[in-house]
């Protein structure tokens, strides 16, 4: 197997944990997605940097929750909704009414 297919492969394991692995001149760097510098480890081997970034992904801090801001609907949205509602309530109406008929 030669040295790309086997960087590769430990860059889509490590991928699927939520770290990335970066190929630097004589070093690998693992860090977690989306992070900064701070949080970078840089390792010689490969099979280090798969070791490292296997306890960076058990080891990982709790995400923060994201918090949705309230947007209130726009006059043309809450018409719309209004419109569909209606037109819902005439659906189920009418088939009740064929049901009845037949």
């Amino acid at each position: 197997m030669s040295d790309a297919s086997t960087f590769e492969l430990a860059a889509a394991e490590l991928a699927r944990l939520g770290i990335t692995l970066t190929r630097l001149p004589g070093e690998y760097r693992v860090n977690y997605r989306n992070a900064g510098d701070a949080t970078a480890q840089i390792v010689h081997t490969l099979d280090l940097a798969l070791a490292v970034g296997r306890v960076m992904a058990a080891d990982r801090p709790p995400a923060k929750p994201i918090r949705r801001r309230y947007r209130p609907r726009t006059a043309k949205a809450y018409n719309r909704a209004l419109r569909k509602k209606h037109m819902r309530k005439l659906r189920a109406r009418a088939i009740r009414q064929k049901d009845k008929k037949e």
